[in-house]
Protein backbone atom coordinates (compact mmCIF):
# COMPACT_ATOMS: atom_id res chain seq x y z
CA UNK A 1 0.00 0.00 0.00
CA UNK A 2 1.16 3.56 -0.92
CA UNK A 3 -0.07 6.68 0.67
CA UNK A 4 1.00 9.96 -0.09
CA UNK A 5 1.31 12.43 2.47
CA UNK A 6 2.97 15.84 3.42
CA UNK A 7 5.14 16.30 5.99
CA UNK A 8 2.74 17.91 8.36
CA UNK A 9 -0.20 15.53 7.45
CA UNK A 10 2.52 12.38 8.37
CA UNK A 11 3.00 14.22 11.92
CA UNK A 12 -0.81 14.45 12.58
CA UNK A 13 -0.95 10.45 11.67
CA UNK A 14 1.40 9.49 14.01
CA UNK A 15 -0.42 11.76 16.38
CA UNK A 16 -3.34 10.04 15.84
CA UNK A 17 -1.94 6.98 16.21
CA UNK A 18 -0.49 7.43 19.35
CA UNK A 19 -3.73 8.85 20.79
CA UNK A 20 -5.61 6.24 19.38
CA UNK A 21 -3.13 3.51 21.03
CA UNK A 22 -3.26 5.18 24.36
CA UNK A 23 -7.24 5.58 24.44
CA UNK A 24 -7.49 1.48 23.89
CA UNK A 25 -3.88 0.41 25.37
CA UNK A 26 -4.43 2.34 28.97
CA UNK A 27 -7.84 0.57 30.28
CA UNK A 28 -7.15 -2.62 28.60
CA UNK A 29 -3.52 -3.06 28.57
CA UNK A 30 -4.04 -3.71 24.69
CA UNK A 31 -0.54 -4.07 22.63
CA UNK A 32 -1.92 -4.84 19.08
CA UNK A 33 -2.03 -1.17 18.63
CA UNK A 34 1.57 -0.45 19.92
CA UNK A 35 2.94 -2.67 17.47
CA UNK A 36 1.23 -0.49 14.64
CA UNK A 37 2.34 2.18 15.90
CA UNK A 38 6.16 1.39 16.28
CA UNK A 39 6.06 0.45 12.83
CA UNK A 40 4.57 3.61 11.71
CA UNK A 41 7.70 5.42 14.24
CA UNK A 42 10.25 3.03 13.06
CA UNK A 43 8.99 4.55 9.14
CA UNK A 44 9.68 8.12 10.99
CA UNK A 45 12.78 6.98 12.34
CA UNK A 46 14.17 5.87 8.56
CA UNK A 47 12.80 9.14 7.03
CA UNK A 48 14.71 11.28 9.74
CA UNK A 49 18.31 8.89 9.08
CA UNK A 50 18.12 7.81 6.03
CA UNK A 51 20.85 5.32 5.23
CA UNK A 52 20.30 3.96 8.76
CA UNK A 53 19.78 0.12 9.22
CA UNK A 54 16.52 1.07 10.49
CA UNK A 55 15.21 2.08 14.20
CA UNK A 56 16.02 0.11 17.22
CA UNK A 57 13.60 0.07 20.17
CA UNK A 58 15.43 2.49 22.22
CA UNK A 59 15.19 4.80 19.69
CA UNK A 60 11.22 4.28 18.94
CA UNK A 61 10.47 4.63 22.33
CA UNK A 62 12.02 8.13 22.43
CA UNK A 63 9.58 8.95 19.31
CA UNK A 64 7.08 7.49 20.73
CA UNK A 65 7.84 9.92 23.60
CA UNK A 66 7.99 13.07 21.37
CA UNK A 67 4.85 12.49 19.97
CA UNK A 68 3.42 11.54 23.20
CA UNK A 69 4.22 14.99 24.80
CA UNK A 70 3.17 16.95 21.50
CA UNK A 71 -0.15 15.15 22.09
CA UNK A 72 -0.33 15.54 26.26
CA UNK A 73 -2.51 18.40 26.06
CA UNK A 74 -5.52 16.49 24.34
CA UNK A 75 -5.36 13.59 26.33
CA UNK A 76 -5.33 15.80 30.01
CA UNK A 77 -8.85 16.97 28.04
CA UNK A 78 -9.65 13.63 27.18
CA UNK A 79 -9.21 12.50 30.76
CA UNK A 80 -10.72 15.11 32.03
CA UNK A 81 -14.33 14.45 30.13
CA UNK A 82 -14.11 10.73 30.89
CA UNK A 83 -14.03 11.58 34.72
CA UNK A 84 -16.56 14.13 34.38
CA UNK A 85 -19.34 11.15 32.55
CA UNK A 86 -18.78 9.51 35.01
Amino acid sequence: MNVQLEEKEWERLLEMAVLGEYVISAPTGETEYRKVVDKLLARQYELRCPGTEGAEENEIADLHDRVFDRVAAYLARFEEDVRAGD
